[in-house]
């Protein structure tokens, strides 16, 4: 582009002076919007460096599996599936089968719904979210490599990161090689919060022996489970290009599809941490599930919305601000009832802290609304969410402080710090970025 411009600034000095002061304005313009496009240039995903010679070589004339769903797209909007169905004859190899996690292949389905198995044209999709959470030996028949391409949110209780572990696990005890197609971390990758689940607690929804919050992209978590854990896997990481740790997704260029029905955007994944405890978990308030803020908000027909905003804002929480809110559930916690509360709006990705903005809440909500929230941490107890909680959490701590009304912040704080530091010196090994 830049031989063309100069053969036009050449161009320009033969021709009438009026007319060429013109072009020359032109191609000035042309040239700021040039370096513009160059310095704002988007992140490239490990799918868009996937057919790079260094990488190509790794699947050429091999049997590939393919685990994603419809949030794994390139920047221009195409499917990962699509990508890798349409290039099979181009770069010999083949696409044998395909695997869909929670939510199902098209992430349309809601929490908890079984996945079932499908056909797309020629391709099995087999479920991991139904009889069997893990690829069985039957599903990996005849396969050489496992490719694995979501969006995941960077929490440790997104199952996604469970299905990574598992995928991983299978792969060693079967054979077969894993690549990772890495994606941004939409929290970024500086923030690190929460305990490290303790080994009776781990579950499918909270698997990974990593904070709750972990600060890193697909590709990293998988070299770190694979080598802390000793899995053995063989296992490789196409990187993406671009990306930095303080990125906000809405500066990679990137666009945003849904990988679960209730995390429809990027900022939703910002909060997702700090609410979905208190909410779909202890469901001591609501958090607007299926709604059209999830997890952005939370309220109950017992708060006062511009009392909790104004004590909340006045503890100045780092990265958050709260705003007075009000609004009627769809669905779940006092569906159709109106409810007061705050929405939480993210100031600084950096600062944010979303399980010290939890535990501030919920301190708050102790303070003003004493005998409501006994009433709701009884009702609980009595559903077994105490036992969730216990499980999501990783340990009995968190349900712990909560009874005993303890300094909620403060005394998970001393308790993560020690595992956070401990998490952070094993985590530098693995990072890319």
């Amino acid at each position: 582009m830049f031989c063309a411009l100069l053969n036009m600034n050449l161009y320009c000095q033969g021709i009438n002076e009026e007319i060429g002061r013109v072009m020359k304005l032109c191609l000035l313009i042309l040239c700021s919007i040039f370096l513009s496009f160059c310095l704002n240039a988007q992140v490239e995903l490990g799918i868009e460096r996937l057919f790079e010679p260094e990488f190509v070589s790794q699947i050429q004339d091999k049997n590939i599996g393919l685990i994603t769903n419809q949030s794994a797209v390139s920047a221009d909007g195409k499917k990962t599936f699509d990508i890798l169905s349409k290039n099979q004859k181009k770069f010999n190899y083949r696409l044998k089968a395909a695997f869909a996690p929670e939510h199902g292949f098209e992430a349309s389905l809601n929490a908890y719904e079984p996945v079932k198995d499908e056909q797309i044209e020629a391709t099995p999709v087999y479920s991991l979210h139904g009889s069997s959470k893990r690829p069985t030996p039957k599903m990996l028949k005849d396969l050489d490599i496992l490719i694995y391409d979501i969006q995941n949110v960077g929490v440790r209780c997104y199952t996604y990161e469970t299905t990574l572990s598992y995928i991983i696990e299978e792969a060693a005890r079967n054979h077969i090689k894993v690549i990772v197609l890495d994606r941004p971390n939409p929290r970024g990758g500086i923030c690190v919060e929460g305990s490290i689940v303790e080994e009776k607690f781990r579950c499918f929804f909270s698997y990974n022996q990593v904070p709750f919050c972990h600060g890193m992209t697909n590709g990293e978590l998988a070299m770190y489970l694979n080598l802390e854990n000793g899995i053995g896997c063989s296992l490789s990481v196409v990187p993406m290009k671009g990306w930095k740790r303080s990125m906000h997704f809405s500066e990679t260029g990137l666009t945003w599809l849904a990988p679960s029905p209730n995390i429809p955007d990027a900022e939703t994944a910002l909060v997702y941490p700090a609410t979905i405890v208190i909410g779909e978990t202890l469901e001591i308030v609501s958090v607007d599930l299926r709604g059209t803020h999830p997890f952005k908000r939370i309220g109950a027909p017992w708060i006062s919305s511009t009392e909790l905003a104004l004590a909340l804002n006045q503890a100045s929480l780092p990265g958050v601000l709260f705003l007075s809110h009000s609004f009627n559930p769809k669905w779940g916690k006092y569906e159709k009832e109106k409810c007061e509360g705050v929405f939480l709006k993210v100031t600084s990705l950096e600062s944010f802290k979303p399980l010290l903005t939890q535990n501030v809440i919920l301190e708050k909500l102790i303070e003003l609304y004493p005998d409501d929230f006994d009433r709701e941490l009884n009702n609980a107890i009595k559903k077994g969410r105490k036992k969730t909680c216990d499980y999501l959490t990783g340990s009995i701590d968190f349900f712990e402080a909560i009874q005993e009304r303890k300094a909620i912040a403060s005394t998970m704080h001393s308790i993560e710090e020690l595992q956070r530091e401990n998490f952070l010196q094993k985590r530098s090994k693995y990072l890319l970025y």
